[in-house]
Order: C-alpha cells, then structure tokens, then sequence
C-alpha cells in the first residue's frame, strides 16, 4: 500500500447535507462560473504556443495567477463556518492544489510542484467516497504527476510507490461497471450537487464543456493515463535496474500506443529499436526480430518517404541479422545449441499489425541451430541485402560515420562466414573481399576528422591481412612443407601488409596524450607485429635472420613500452594489469628471453657457413 509520509493530518470529512442560503448560493455562482471560467482560461493560456523563446513559461505564469487568485477567493469561502467542512470545496481545493502542482512541474519547479499535488491528494483522500468516485480521473492523474515528480527530481524509489497506485487503480476500475458505463455514478443527495450537475448538463446541451467540479468518467483518459504510468514505470525500472520489468513495460506501452495511434512515428520505431537491443543481448531472438520487423511494418508503403528512418531501421535489421550469424557460428564451432526458451520467450505481440509483421511462432521456427555452412549464407544473406538498402541512404559523401560503420559491419559478414569454412581459397577469397570493402574507406578517410574509425579499420585490415598470411603459414606447417616461391611472395605481402597497418594504428594512438588508455590495444598489435616478422619467410637465411632481429626489437620496444606504462598507472607487479593483460604480457617477457637465443644460434650458423 502506498504510505503518504507527508500526510496532512486533517480529520476525515463527514458528507453533510448543504443548507439552502445565500452563501451556498453564492458557492455554486463561484463553481459554476468564476472557477469554471477560470480553470478554462488557465488551460487555454498552458496550452498556448509561446511567442518568445526567451520566456518559455510566459503563459504558464499567467495561469498560475489565474489559479492562484481562484485559490484566495475559494479561501474567503472555507473561512465561513457555515463551509469549512464543506466536502464540496475541499474537492475544489484539491483540484486547485492538483493544478496548480501541474502548473509548477511545465514550469520545471519539482519542489512546489511535489507540495501542491501531494496537498491535493491529501485533501482527496478526506472527501466521502460518493465524491471521491466523481473524480477518479484526477485521482489516477495526482498518483502519476506526484511519482513522475520525485522521479523527476532523482527520487526513483519514493516516486515507483505513486506510479504502481496509479496503475492499481486502473486495473480497478477497468474491471468495475463504471469502466462500462458513465451513468453507473450516483447523483450527491444535496441541493447544490444537483443544481451544478443540472447546470453541467445544460452546458453540455449548448455545445459547451461539463462542469469541471461536477466530474465524471473518461474512458479515454482513463486509458491515456494508463499509457503514461506504463511510460514512467519503464523509466524508473531502467534506473532501478530492474531491466526486465522496464522493457516489459516499455513494451506495453508501445502496445497501448499502437492501439490508439496515439505515437509519433519516429518515437515508436526507435523504442523498437530499443527495447530489440536489450532482447538480443539477452538472447530473445525472436522477440527481437518481431519488434525490428513492426518498426519497419509501421512506416508509409511509399519507399520515398521517412527514408532516413526507413534506413535507420534497415540498418538495424541487419546488425540483429549480423548478430544472428556471429551466434550460430561461434555456437556451430563449439558443438553447442542455443538456449530455445529464450530465444522463444515472447513479452508482447502488437495486435494492430497482425497481418502485416511476420508471425511470432515463424519467426522462432526460423531460429535454428547451423547444421552446415549453408543456413549461415543465409544469414549472411538475409543481413546484407538490408545494409545494401540502408547503405542506399548512407552514402559516404554527407553519411560518413554511418556509411563507414555499416561497411565495417559487411566486413564482419564476411568474416564471420569464413569462420566456418575449410576451404583455404575460399577462406582467402572471403578476407580478400573484407580488404576490398576497408582499403578504399580508410584511404578517404581524414584521421585527424575520425581519429577512432581511422584506428579501428587500421587495425581491421591487420587482422585481415595476419589472418590470410596465418593461413598460408600454418598450411605448410601442417604439412611439413616449405611455399614455392611465389607463394612464399604472396604470403609475405600479406604479412607485411598487416604489420604495415599494424603500425599505422600504433602510430596515431602514441600520438594522443592519453595514449596509455589504449595499452591494450599497443599491446596486441605490437605482438602481432612481431610475430608476424618472425614468421616471414626466404630462402636466404640472412634475411630470416633480419626479420628475427626486427621481431626482437619490437619485443624489446613493447617491453618499455610497457615498463613506462605500469609506472604511470601506479602498477608494481603482473598482478595490477587489467583484466586481458596478463597473458599477452608473460608471452612477451619470454620472447623478449627466447629470442636473444634463437637470434644467436641462427648468427653462429651462418658465421661458420661464412655466410
């Protein structure tokens, strides 16, 4: 239950019959034209387009005052004895209370936002429950303004309280008659009740709006507020890091909104894309899939419109497909199996696009573990025909950043696939392709403009290149056998290829003054630059012999390299390195031993061939 810790501690009014007289007539003269009035012309100047950026509140000011002097003159009333139990105007007093709360939160004011609306609800809960039920609208509105308030001002936990009344609340009312039916509600047995509910009806007759202080129920605001609590839930599960329960109710908010059609386009499919990324990182694949695909359901059938969106969301389709492949292999490789269950785990099915959105039982029949090489092609088709469209929009001239992390992502297409083949042509053919894709790109890029993407595909094509001349390499290895020549050509073109790029990331980050943040990447790429000089190949043992040497130089740079960076971080032993580090570090101290012996025997071999 929700416990109000700033509770107004007021006696619960008793509902009282009013007695004819002049002041209760003047009361119902206030209700049902001064307040009415009032309360109107305050709305209409919240809601009005502001003129000057300077002064975004302006007009919320102005209707502050507007309810402000309601406030004073319904204060002259409560100081008549006759009223000062008057539920009647302790409803009106909470109604003010409650908009002006409203007034001061539009106008980024929480903390006389959060006294005025929990002042409101003070007052709301003392009313007799034949008057609370005419404003049962405004009750699930005061517990959503006042839990999106203490959220608002970083008070997550104080505020979910108000936000689950006010959905405890709905689940109530949607299952009771009055959900059904506007007329179940019961007329106050009072001269003034009536008298007003005559009046609002009059109003109504002419075209007019109901009397504020008269109520009723909404359904549609019922249902709209409903949608804004599930919108503030998921907020504050998300900070709460209850990540289930937020993307749940992220998702039934989208449901609510599709319902309706009360969204904005652009919103709605981004939260698609969202909540799609929090299902693939924790193996809902389906669930995944079927929100990407109803995000791109949603747009105009004409291909020309929203096409930045439209491609935004392509492009996401085919990083969830790239994802799918990345999976399957690793999984088809290791002899493992997905986890069925969750990748089958539905959370929410968007009713208004049955029909136009691909099952969700299709889609987890779709989902299968590789049993050959073929049912990846198909991912990597599936993916790369949807960055094709998307690199449509994204071009590199104007698109620079996404056009060159969508290549990169065609690239990991290919890499992937080559993962699961045995072919070493074919396998070559794959990397050959990836260098084809990045080459082009980095040499367009400025890397003083991408200093990071430059970085990146620099050490892409190192891995691609060491991945083609480790291929060669181990084959022969394998094989007990030595390439021809123009083999070894090839191979050591590849090799150096790497080391050049290699040494081309190295370059830009030493450069940058917080170069030790990156240790771990000088750390991979230098010991990939020095075993691939150990590994290059000749006939001419004295330029083996260079290439060893060189090998050796760079263990000995990394070494200081590392030494320099221990001591600027405070390191004093093999224990104080970052996670990832240790092992790449003891390899290099024993090469840095190793080497000197293998380099020594290798010279005194030549020196007694006298060569």
């Amino acid at each position: 239950m929700l416990t109000n810790t700033e509770k107004v501690d007021e006696p619960k009014i008793e509902e009282v019959p009013y007695k004819s007289s002049s002041k209760s007539a003047d009361v119902v003269k206030f209700l049902t034209e001064e307040f009415q009035g009032g309360v109107e012309q305050a709305k209409a100047l919240s809601e009005k387009m502001i003129d000057d950026e300077s002064k975004p509140f302006e007009y919320k000011y102005q209707a502050r005052k507007i309810l402000q002097a309601l406030n004073a003159k319904l204060k002259e009333f409560q100081s008549v004895d006759e009223h000062k139990q008057s539920p009647l105007l302790t409803l009106t007093n909470s109604l003010l209370s409650f908009k002006l709360g409203v007034n001061f939160f539009d106008c980024e004011e929480f903390h006389d936002a959060e006294k005025n609306l929990q002042h409101s609800l003070d007052l709301f809960e003392q009313l007799p429950h034949s008057l609370r039920d005419k404003h049962l609208n405004t009750l699930q509105d005061i517990y959503n303004h006042i839990g999106i308030t203490h959220c608002n001002r970083g008070n997550h936990e104080k505020g979910m309280p108000y936000l689950q009344k006010a959905s405890e609340l709905y689940e109530r009312l949607r299952g009771e008659e009055r959900y059904q039916s506007e007329d179940a509600l019961q007329s106050q047995d009072n001269a003034q009740w009536r008298e007003m509910e005559e009046a609002s009806t009059q109003r109504v007759s002419e075209g007019k709006t109901p009397l504020i202080i008269v109520g009723g129920f909404d359904k549609g605001r019922l249902e709209k507020n409903q949608t804004m609590t599930l919108f503030y839930l998921a907020q504050v599960h998300t900070k709460l890091g209850n990540n289930e329960l937020a993307v749940q109710n992220c998702a039934d908010t989208m449901q609510r909104q599709l319902s309706t059609g009360d969204y904005q386009l652009k919103d709605w499919s981004i939260n698609c894309v969202n909540i799609a990324e929090y299902f693939i990182k924790n193996g809902h694949l389906a669930q995944a899939e079927y929100c990407l695909l109803s995000a791109l359901a949603i747009l105009p059938s004409e291909a020309t419109l929203k096409k930045k969106l439209r491609a935004t969301l392509q492009m996401q389709l085919a990083r969830y497909y790239l994802e799918r492949l990345t999976v399957g292999a690793a999984f088809f490789k290791e002899g493992r199996s997905m986890d069925k269950e969750k990748i089958s785990k539905q959370f929410v099915e968007f009713t208004p696009l049955k029909g136009k959105v691909k099952e969700f039982t299709a889609i987890v029949e779709s989902i299968k573990d590789f049993k050959s090489i073929e049912d990846a092609k198909t991912l990597f088709r599936l993916a790369n025909t949807q960055f094709k469209r998307a690199l449509e929009y994204f071009k590199l001239d104007g698109r620079v950043t996404e056009h060159v992390q969508m290549q990169q992502d065609v690239s990991k297409l290919y890499k992937q696939l080559s993962m699961l083949e045995s072919e070493k042509e074919r396998f070559i053919a794959m990397q050959e392709r990836r260098v084809a894709i990045l080459e082009p790109l980095l040499g367009e890029l400025n890397p003083k403009a991408y200093e990071v993407m430059t970085i990146e595909m620099a050490v892409e094509l190192a891995d691609v290149y060491s991945a083609m001349f480790d291929v060669i390499y181990e084959d022969h290895q394998a094989k007990g056998t030595k390439p021809k020549q123009a083999e070894a050509d090839v191979m050591n073109k590849h090799g150096e290829n790497s080391i050049k790029q290699g040494k081309y990331a190295r370059e830009i980050i030493l450069k940058k003054e917080e170069k030790y943040d990156y240790a771990q990447a000088i750390l991979n790429l230098t010991l990939s630059i020095a075993r691939i000089y150990s590994k290059l190949y000749s006939r001419d043992e004295r330029v083996m012999l260079g290439h060893l040497e060189q090998s050796f130089r760079e263990y000995e740079w990394l070494e200081k390299f590392m030494k320099d960076f221990m001591v600027e971080r405070k390191m004093t032993s093999l224990a104080d390195l970052p996670q990832g580090m240790a092992e790449p570090f003891r390899m290099m101290k024993e090469m840095v031993e190793l080497l000197p012996v293998k380099i020594g025997k290798l010279n005194a071999k030549l020196t007694l061939q006298g060569k």
